[in-house]
């Protein structure tokens, strides 16, 4: 049985992500009756269940996958290599006219 004292209230909760997974166990046992509605917190760790559920549904499980910082960061890079080797070959052409 999940742990119902975990709420949104609780110092883990800034720091440690509920999982989708665990969303999940805790919607189940919820709905079949396990969970004690009444008890301190616990309708906070249902409603994060809830959301967390809903935030995986319309975003996907993972949000930022680490594949995609390396491409952007490629691009970056290659862009500014663009930018500088522009700049390096029009500089004695500007110096030339003067």
């Amino acid at each position: 049985m999940i742990n119902a004292a975990r709420s949104t209230h609780s110092v883990w909760a800034r720091y440690v992500p509920m999982e989708v997974e665990e969303a999940d166990q805790i919607v189940t046992q919820f709905n079949a009756g396990s969970l004690d509605p009444d008890m301190i917190g616990t309708m906070a760790l249902v409603n994060e269940a809830r959301r967390v559920q809903v935030d995986a549904y319309m975003w996907g499980t993972v949000k930022h996958h680490p594949r995609r910082r390396v491409i952007r960061r490629l691009i970056l890079a290659e862009i500014v290599l663009l930018l500088s080797t522009i700049v390096g070959l029009s500089l004695p052409f500007l110096a030339a006219i003067h």
